[in-house]
């Protein structure tokens, strides 16, 4: 069979798996590609300057030079950093582009302009998915102009439609939350900014007689709810939820007086939450008691939540309702739990200890401690949490606060990340000789800290039971001391060492035990500065030659006596106490940390911090 004589679901196969410039090619090669790859080529359109949304909406020859018939392969259309001139661009894209499945109209698109007026809805009635951001539009009532909108879409499955106007969200009634409903039968995932006010008694006689719709499986509310019996609502409209996230945007302090009330209510339904695997909370400081709340009334529930979201804002909380928060929450589920994540991004108090304050968990397997300022110690973490495969800390302080035993633990830690903080080398040596299966290490803008050998000038990390598959490091600082960050006592000469074993066969091919010898392998990196492109200080690593190399060693053969008789007066230091490339040996008086590994395959030093977060998660997800 000819190319050209393929079916055309599998040209359009094909060109899905091709980058743009090949799919430009394929649709210029023959008749039968050029439809399949066009369609493909312009399935999503991208208008991110203003420039691109004139063409869009303009009259010119030249618009429809570009889109031309092509329109009409456009499935997905996303609109931002560019503003709309008036009610009438919107209407021309909605005629220009009638085929449309997927629309994104991001924040301050549509400010200034009022919408309802003239724009025509039903010409994108195909619409599956709308992303909309109405914070910015001059109607004073729009959440009656939303759903207007909505009955017009009659397809959608994913809403998400955001409007905060100083500081705060749409407030809805009941009524309305369930005009918003009826007008999305097949929604599946609501994204919504709306406060939801309190509940009369006759919305509350209602909830257990309301018409349920089965398809929605995730809510986020940007918002307040101002009384608990809302839950009541979802867990009667949606008995199929799966993820419920509340994101609290308004400041405002609430007191919750129907606790008891919920309670009674839920318990007189029928398979409450039974789906709901995903609870993801982000209070302020004036609304974290709704943490308690919430956790007293679902806690009286056999509901199997897998995954807990905490996020804290501030304003301050005080140390002592957030561990409550913490220990409440993974109490009440400790048993299901398999995804935990605890995020401050605000120094405000110091927490001497953040894993003691959460329950052993026997199934949690990934855990993100994200708090700032907080102490993480990994022998609690492995005692609490035996079956954990990821840990990620950000902005904490990873310690150890037990000791190597001859026996190790055989925990199945897989995957260590640390970011913006510092750790103690005795922290790693604890999990290596007691998690065997670590492999993946991933170090960024942490401070790594230990005693030094004065007589060899070394900072040890002993990882000697670990086989490492990938480390990534970048902007490590290596230091004596946690406390007085000075760049003038900064370690910047880098030794890898890696402890490979090789078995003698002559012995065991003769019927006695085979004997293992082990070899010391060798690298040397040295982090130096430099200027970025907008000539901003960077942080650099590079691997020493040979001959540089060998002259690392011999300094340190003899590092005590070398220290007193060199130089150490160069100093053209930029103020992260780094040098220039060329001048490597001025760091030789600092001293050098070694890194001790059984094997290691791999070291990554270069800023992809993009690229690593998907690889992260990749990883991640294809561990066995």
């Amino acid at each position: 069979m000819l190319a050209s004589e393929l079916p055309f679901e599998i040209l359009s196969r094909i060109a899905n798996l091709v980058v743009s410039g090949d799919k430009l090619a394929g649709s210029v090669t023959c008749k039968a590609w050029r439809a399949p790859f066009e369609e493909v080529l312009w399935g999503i359109v991208n208008i991110t300057t203003q420039e691109k949304l004139d063409t869009a909406c303009g009259m010119s020859p030249g618009a429809e030079r570009i889109y031309g018939y092509r329109r009409a392969y456009v499935r997905e259309l996303n609109i931002s950093t560019a503003n709309f001139s008036d009610e009438k661009d919107l209407l021309t894209l909605q005629q220009r582009f009638p085929n449309l499945q997927r629309l994104f109209i991001d924040e301050g698109c549509l400010g200034g302009i009022r919408i309802g007026n003239i724009s025509n809805w039903n010409l994108w009635g195909t619409l599956t998915k709308l992303n909309i951001n109405l914070s910015q539009v001059t109607n004073p009532d729009v959440k009656t102009e939303l759903l207007k909108i909505l009955k017009s879409l009659p397809h959608l499955d994913h809403l998400e439609s955001v409007c905060i106007r100083n500081c705060e969200s749409i407030s809805f009634t009941l009524d309305e939350f369930a005009e918003l409903n009826s007008c999305v039968h097949e929604l599946n995932t609501l994204i919504l900014s709306a406060t939801c006010l309190p509940l009369s008694p006759t919305d509350v006689a209602r909830i257990p007689t309301l018409n349920q719709q089965s398809k929605v499986k995730m809510i986020t509310f940007y918002g307040t709810l101002f009384d608990s019996r809302w839950i009541c609502y979802f867990a009667r409209k949606y008995p199929n939820l799966e993820k419920l996230a509340w994101i609290s945007i308004d400041q405002v302090e609430t007191l919750d007086l129907h606790q008891e009330e919920t309670i009674s209510i839920l318990k007189s339904l029928p398979n409450v939450f039974q789906h709901l695997s995903h609870i993801s909370i982000r209070t302020t400081g004036s609304t974290e008691q709704q943490h308690l709340i919430y956790w007293n009334i679902l806690s009286q529930f056999n509901i199997p939540i897998k995954g807990l979201t905490h996020i804290f804002s501030p304003p301050i909380i005080n140390i002592e309702l957030l561990q409550s928060i913490v220990q409440s929450s993974t109490q009440s589920f400790s048993s299901t739990i398999e995804t935990l994540t605890l995020q401050r991004d605000e120094r405000g108090f110091e927490i001497q200890e953040m894993t003691t304050t959460i329950v052993g968990c026997p199934h949690l397997v990934d855990l993100n401690i994200h708090i700032c300022g907080s102490a993480v110690s990994v022998n609690v973490i492995l005692d609490r949490f035996p079956a954990l495969k990821r840990l990620d800390v950000f902005n904490g302080i990873m310690i150890n606060s037990g000791h190597l035993n001859n026996q190790s633990l055989d925990h199945g830690l897989r995957m260590v990340k640390a970011s913006k903080g510092s750790l103690n080398v005795s922290a790693f040596s604890y999990l290596s000789f007691n998690c065997k299966y670590l492999e993946y290490i991933y170090l960024d803008g942490m401070i790594v800290f230990g005693p030094m050998d004065e007589e060899s000038g070394k900072v040890e990390l002993d990882m000697s039971w670990s086989n490492i598959h990938l480390l990534r490091l970048y902007d490590i600082r290596f230091k004596v001391s946690q406390s007085n960050f000075d760049s003038k006592n900064l370690i910047n000469l880098m030794e890898i060492r890696e402890k490979r074993l090789f078995c003698e066969d002559s012995k065991a091919d003769e019927g006695g035990p085979a004997s293992d010898n082990s070899t010391m392998w060798s690298n040397w990196y040295h982090i130096f500065g430099g200027l970025d492109d907008d000539l901003f200080e960077t942080w650099n690593m590079r691997q020493l030659y040979e001959r540089e190399f060998g002259e690392s060693i011999e300094f340190f053969d003899n590092y005590e006596h070398n220290k007193k008789v060199g130089d150490t007066s160069v100093d053209s230091r930029d103020s992260n106490g780094l040098v220039k490339m060329d001048d490597w040996r001025s760091d030789f008086y600092r001293g050098n940390f070694s890194w001790i590994f059984q094997s290691l395959n791999r070291i990554v030093s270069e800023d992809i911090n993009v690229i690593d977060t998907c690889i992260w998660n990749q990883v991640y997800d294809n561990l066995d």
